[in-house]
């Protein structure tokens, strides 16, 4: 696993956990875990990087798990829905 981390000089405004999972039929860079603040500000750089980190490693996607809101902001941006986590308490 590597962690990322956004700022902006000394301000932090995101961090990411991310890895490579490799199946049979495809390798995979997974977000973990992400936190941050303000997108807007960030979300552009992270995916171009995360685009590079993936040809670098030669994976044929990138996939994160996350929370509604998010998704939907991700689907406006060109990510699909790929899956749907359900909970049980």
């Amino acid at each position: 696993m590597q962690l990322w981390v956004v700022h902006e000089g000394d301000d932090l405004i995101a961090c990411l956990v991310i890895s490579i999972h490799t199946y049979t039929a495809k390798t995979t860079v997974a977000i973990e875990i992400a936190a941050g603040r303000d997108l807007d500000r960030w979300v552009e750089r992270v995916e171009q990087l995360l685009m590079d980190f993936k040809t670098l490693v030669g994976a044929d996607t990138i996939e994160c798990s996350c929370r509604p809101g998010l998704a939907h902001r991700l689907m406006r941006r060109g990510w699909r829905r790929k899956a749907i986590t359900m909970e049980l308490k």
